[in-house]
């Protein structure tokens, strides 16, 4: 399981951090709908390693630490992008 669920991680942050990157150079008011739509994927990514984290932790695999190291990363991350997207809707 580890080997698996480390590569899905990798994957998932990179899938993360591409897609911050996307939406951030995607200009508002040119094309509003693709941004939002990526911070939608960012929020929903998110929940999808936050269940890995847990998934991790249930099989032992990490230590109860360590599952709250990383799931405090990922919920500031969620939670940033969620203020970004409220305050884009605003606009």
């Amino acid at each position: 399981y580890t080997f698996t669920f480390r590569v899905r991680l990798q994957n998932k942050s990179m899938n993360i951090y591409e897609m911050l990157m996307d939406a951030n150079r995607t200009n508002l008011e040119i094309d509003r709908k693709r941004r939002l739509g990526l911070q939608n994927k960012v929020i929903n990514e998110c929940d999808k390693f936050s269940y890995y984290i847990e998934l991790l932790l249930e099989f032992k695999i990490i230590t109860d630490k360590s599952a709250a190291y990383w799931s405090k990363l990922v919920s500031d991350v969620k939670y940033m992008t969620i203020a970004w997207r409220t305050r884009d809707k605003k606009r």
